[in-house]
């Protein structure tokens, strides 16, 4: 990123991924249905040093990844935000692999820039997806 901030790169990892889920939630946005449970795997040594929101390295590069795909990236490319973006961690956590995952309900409301600009089509700026550092959708 030119003249600005380098991002962290496991945010960047976790871009794909949190396309895909932005994609699912904002199609059950459009049927009126509630936000898309995504589950994130951390390493479990993670689980003994949380951030001061309660989330693990990994949990916290999945939210940065969100909130850059919702405001960020329309913003650089000059286009209004039209979601905004809700992110609900909840407490339960299952064992994934060597690893933990905790589910995140992530919902969109559509912003006051959407009523006076056309939404995204499905060919919309969020596609081409790769793999990720894993995390599991439920629709």
């Amino acid at each position: 990123m030119p003249g600005g901030a380098q991002r962290d790169p496991l945010s960047v990892e976790y871009d794909p991924i949190v396309r895909r889920v932005l994609i699912l939630a904002i199609r059950r946005h459009r049927n009126h249905q509630s936000g898309v449970l995504a589950w994130v795997p951390s390493p479990r040594r993670q689980f003994r040093h949380l951030d001061r929101g309660g989330l693990t390295k990994n949990e916290r590069a999945f939210t940065r990844s969100a909130y850059y795909q919702t405001q960020k990236v329309p913003r650089n490319a000059g286009q209004p935000e039209l979601y905004k973006l809700t992110l609900e961690w909840q407490d339960r956590r299952e064992p994934s692999g060597r690893r933990l995952a905790r589910p995140v309900r992530v919902t969109l409301h559509s912003s006051r820039n959407a009523s006076r600009h056309r939404s995204l089509g499905p060919d919309g700026a969020w596609r081409g997806f790769r793999s990720a550092p894993g995390a599991r959708i439920d629709e």
